[in-house]
């Protein structure tokens, strides 16, 4: 489950007052949509300040190796890391923007708002983005690792685990993500039932 979130954030709020029949009013709905917000808005700059490293390591990689397997490992690895940031900084304009329209349209954040950024971290990690971001992320480090322990053969065997570490962090990261992306969904259902009552 998704520790950023809480499970059942709206049912949450109203039981947390006593009365499991009681729903939140506009303050706490705004108070539950703002903490989501701003977790969301953390993991996204956390997320970029980490493809910055990557992507720093990934320049140091090509002044490490002169053969080109590895300087393709490295390239590539840049590139998975720059489509990443691009989707997390899509991901972060997409939720500003949609905050701005909210509190325009309402004056104050919005149950519609709040589905809106919940689809979206939903979508961010299942679907074509998850994939997009896991299947460019695999190979260039791969390759990298293959060219780096041929030109370096001392280090061949330390290198084998790091690559087989890598597979097994890729491999992780998809019950991960689709856990994450369960728990956002549990969230809507949530929301959907709200609304109903």
């Amino acid at each position: 489950m998704n520790t950023d979130l809480p499970a059942n954030d709206i049912r949450y709020a109203w039981q947390a007052q006593g009365s499991g029949d009681r729903k939140p009013n506009a303050a706490e709905l705004a108070a539950i949509f703002t903490s989501v917000r701003r977790k969301t808005q953390r993991r996204n700059v956390g997320g970029l300040v980490v493809c910055a490293l990557v992507a720093i390591a990934g320049i140091w990689w090509l002044s490490l190796v002169a053969r080109p397997l590895a300087e393709t490992g490295a390239v590539l690895t840049i590139v998975a890391i720059a489509v990443l940031a691009w989707q997390l900084h899509a991901n972060r304009r997409a939720s500003a923007a949609a905050f701005v329209r909210s509190a325009s349209a309402a004056g104050a954040t919005t149950l519609a708002f709040h589905r809106e950024e919940l689809v979206r971290q939903r979508d961010f990690h299942r679907g074509w983005r998850f994939w997009t971001r896991l299947l460019l992320l695999v190979p260039g480090p791969q390759l990298f690792f293959l060219g780096f322990s041929r030109e370096h053969p001392e280090v061949a065997t330390t290198i084998r685990y790091v690559a087989i570490a890598a597979i097994l962090l890729a491999i992780a990261a998809i019950p991960v993500n689709l856990r994450l992306a369960r728990g956002y969904q549990r969230q809507l259902d949530e929301l959907d039932r709200f609304e109903k009552d």
